[in-house]
């Protein structure tokens, strides 16, 4: 009977609850809980679409955006697709992952008369490459028969047995390493740079990249020569007739600056003009006009020793075997030597005014 009535009891509780929902409130409890359910779905749904864009998505953007052409600016001795093997950057490569400064690397040590490479990425697909033909601006002197020919960025374009027409010579360097494409080195290795592209362990490099940058700025042209020998007498040699001497390695371009305004107001009196312009005070220049014989630098530049003074004979007294002497024997000075030409021409003026006379008569 205990049983019966707790199962009466919850049944009258049940139909007590179910009197007290009016039909808005059970509609309205439908609806809320419809709410909850198409939360929940939706919830699902997004996180199994977001799922499936993040596989799917880099496939659709590594198809989108790989290398299908390649834009090829500049002039050069190499075809088309000797600069796109050289570049490492197949068809097909997703832009994404195209390391542009390591392309531009590549393209210039395995393209040598190749320079200024800029690498650029044009989305959806295509890959830009501008250059220009490297000029053979330097030379460096490597054996007796052999000169390295470098260009404008001191890499090295080839080697020649001949110095070629127009290029600047570079003396006074420690050992020289030049490899086919490479930069030139001085310090033993390959050159290496910081993030400003300045020469790491390589002071000969650095000075060398300073002047040549020194004279592009001043737009000083017909530099024969660069002589970084001495850290305290740089010099370099124009037209092959006016050395110009910047003393240290201080103000290299102020320096140069102040030269070409000396160069040009020379060359507006004689274009022939010779001689070494001192620009080793700050802020000053100093020329000095010499003829080519007498310029150390210009003889040692054409490969010519500056003649010696010769000295005059003597005999075994120690006398000057080629000085005049008078009839006794004795040396006869320049002094003694004028005092009797002047004696001489009195003596022929005092004849021809008695022969004057003698005719007046």
């Amino acid at each position: 009977m205990g049983e019966k009535m707790e199962k009466e009891y919850g049944n009258s509780n049940a139909n007590a609850g179910d009197r007290r929902l009016t039909p808005e409130e059970r509609a309205a409890r439908v609806r809320k809980m419809k709410r909850k359910r198409k939360r929940r779905l939706a919830l699902v749904v997004t996180v199994f679409c977001l799922l499936i864009l993040m596989i799917v998505s880099p496939i659709v953007i590594f198809a989108a955006l790989r290398v299908r052409n390649y834009s090829l600016e500049g002039e050069s001795p190499y075809n088309r697709e000797e600069i796109i093997l050289a570049s490492g950057v197949p068809e097909g490569k997703s832009l994404l992952f195209v390391d542009v400064d390591a392309v531009k690397n590549k393209i210039e040590a395995e393209l040598p008369y190749i320079t200024d490479v800029k690498v650029l990425k044009k989305f959806p697909g295509t890959l830009i490459i501008r250059y220009s033909e490297a000029q053979k601006q330097f030379a460096i002197q490597i054996s007796e028969s052999s000169y390295a020919i470098l260009s404008p960025s001191f890499r090295v374009i080839e080697t020649s047995s001949v110095l070629p027409e127009g290029a600047t010579l570079i003396s006074g360097t420690p050992a020289v390493l030049a490899v086919k494409g490479e930069y030139v080195s001085f310090n033993g290795g390959a050159a290496e740079f910081d993030e400003g592209g300045k020469p790491l362990d390589d002071d000969s490099l650095s000075l060398l990249m300073e002047i040549s940058n020194a004279i592009a700025e001043n737009e000083l042209e017909d530099i024969n020569l660069i002589n970084i020998n001495s850290p305290t007498h740089i010099y370099l040699i124009y037209n092959e007739r006016i050395v110009l001497n910047l003393g240290d390695s201080s103000n290299i371009s102020r320096k140069i600056a102040l030269g070409k305004k000396v160069i040009e107001s020379e060359n507006q009196n004689s274009i022939y003009q010779t001689g070494v312009i001192n620009l080793t005070v700050d802020m000053q220049a100093f020329f000095s006009e010499e003829a080519k014989k007498d310029i150390p630098e210009l003889l040692e530049y054409f490969g010519e020793e500056k003649p010696e003074e010769e000295e005059p004979e003597t005999d075994e007294d120690g006398n000057v075997i080629d000085e005049k002497t008078d009839e006794g024997g004795d040396s006869v000075d320049e002094e003694d030597e004028a005092r009797a030409s002047d004696d001489d021409k009195d003596a022929e003026e005092e004849t021809t005014s008695e022969s004057d006379e003698e005719d007046d008569v």
